[in-house]
């Protein structure tokens, strides 16, 4: 297929957050006082946050949307109910942006419609939304600004027959790179030719499936709300060589029961060379050491060490797919046609005596993504080895009260611990302004049992600062 559209519902909910939660308190006596619109950025909020707070107005970015939340508060009990879906919406500004009353047909479609309550931009500048029910009303200034170097990621590449390619689009949002795959809607080859590849939507974003050798191709990604098209250059090349390589800090030896993530690169002998590590299958050599799975196994690209013993080849293969769906893949251009290097692996029998948590004392700006690494020291310091992998991360401070820290707490304590992303990168949220600038927050590590010594060692820590980002 040369094109596919996403789904609109799919696509409504990565755009716009929106609460449907059940309303309080009519029809039992307990009156409705007054409401209260934010940001659906601010929708976790408490009784007395929405009495007391002020949340400011509401930014959002053209070739995007954004979603407001309408609460009720009731005067008998301190509830509060969700009303979004029971308002009626206005813009004062219909040139900036325009706001759904579940009235605004989503393009490109006849029957799908923004949930009510989405923000749809229309130019850059200034507009109030109003929000009614019954004899009340709530007001939130709404900022609409036009995003910077919107971009489709990667520019150019060369793909691997059989192979998939992931596509983004990022943007400058206020100076600060972001990804906004979620603005887009299409995806489609200029001048398509499905013996060379497809294109569609996946969970991800825009997706491409090379076929056999040929190109370039165009492919377009289009953007409705701001009548954006981006294009990549896709090609599909005869792979020259698959090339695996050892994970960063690793040279062969796994200490059990630890794991190494190897990398696998298919080049094509005179250019940028495509990523293949999570399209690969991996295999043990079990043709001259039939016990060689006993002591490593290869899962993905993680290569583990199960008991200490000789050394064991590993090598990868790729790309398989089934391109007529019959279940088979050994029918013909199915199979895996390229097969890497072998790589050796030693697993190695040593005891955790003390990890440390790098770097430290760090300092780390609003929207950023720090690496934090945790290196075990085994038998006294006779070896080490990266365990980022096997520790879960926890933030605290007990100077800091739980009620503005939590914004920074829930999403540090529980971003980037993804494969794609690696274990100890942490999502830095926009939500920082909650927190009082420059206040250290404890960045803690507790080992998993899997690596866990006899004598249990206690968790490390060190300290984080978080401050703002620059000023675009």
């Amino acid at each position: 297929m040369s094109m596919m559209k996403r789904r609109a519902l799919t696509l409504l909910v990565g755009l716009t957050t929106l609460l449907l939660g059940a309303c309080s308190g009519v029809g039992d006596g307990n009156s409705l006082q007054s409401l209260v619109l934010v940001s659906s950025d601010d929708a976790s909020l408490t009784f007395d946050d929405l009495k007391t707070g002020n949340f400011g107005g509401a930014t959002v970015f053209e070739c995007g949307t954004g979603g407001l939340t309408l609460f009720g508060l009731f005067t008998r009990d301190g509830s509060f109910g969700n009303f979004t879906p029971r308002a009626t919406w206005s813009s004062s500004n219909t040139a900036v942006a325009t706001v759904s009353n579940g009235d605004i047909v989503f393009p490109g479609t006849t029957d799908s419609f923004y949930p009510v309550g989405t923000v749809i931009p229309v130019a850059a500048g200034n507009a109030v939304i109003t929000a009614r029910y019954l004899d009340l009303s709530a007001t939130i200034d709404v900022t609409v600004k036009t995003p910077q170097n919107v971009v489709l990621e990667p520019a150019s590449l060369r793909m691997a027959p059989n192979s998939q390619g992931f596509f983004r689009v990022t943007a400058l949002l206020d100076g600060i790179k972001q990804d906004v795959t979620a603005f887009a809607q299409t995806v489609a080859f200029a001048t398509p030719d499905d013996t060379i590849a497809t294109a569609s939507f996946d969970l991800t974003g825009p997706v491409v499936r090379a076929l056999s050798p040929g190109g370039p191709l165009t492919l377009n990604v289009t953007l409705p709300i701001c009548n954006r098209t981006l294009s990549s250059t896709v090609s599909v090349a005869p792979v020259t060589s698959l090339v695996m390589q050892h994970e960063p800090g690793f040279s062969g030896d796994i200490i059990v029961p630890t794991n190494e993530r190897v990398k696998v690169l298919a080049d094509f002998g005179d250019g940028p060379e495509q990523d293949l590590t999570t399209q690969s299958a991996y295999t043990v050599n079990t043709t001259t050491d039939t016990t060689a799975t006993t002591r490593i196994i290869a899962n993905r690209n993680f290569i583990t060490a199960l008991t200490a013993g000789a050394p064991v080849e590993v090598s990868a293969a790729c790309c398989a797919f089934d391109r007529n769906a019959d279940g088979d893949i050994t029918d013909e251009l199915e199979a895996a046609t390229s097969t890497s290097n072998s790589l050796s692996f030693t697993p190695v029998a040593a005891t955790l005596t003390a990890f440390n948590i790098t770097p430290t004392d760090a300092r780390v700006e609003q929207f950023s993504s720090p690496q934090f690494n945790v290196t075990g020291v085994y038998d006294g310091g006779a070896r080490t080895q990266d365990i980022t992998r096997y520790v879960s991360w926890f933030v605290t401070n007990p100077a800091v009260s739980t009620t503005v820290a939590s914004p920074l707490l829930t999403v540090i304590s529980s971003a980037g611990f993804s494969e794609t992303a690696g274990l100890g990168v942490f999502a830095v949220p926009p939500t920082v302004d909650r927190v009082t600038v420059d206040t250290p927050l404890t960045l803690q590590a507790t080992l998993a049992s899997a690596v866990q010594p006899a004598t249990a060692l206690p968790a490390q820590t060190t300290t984080v600062v978080v401050t703002p980002a620059p000023a675009p």
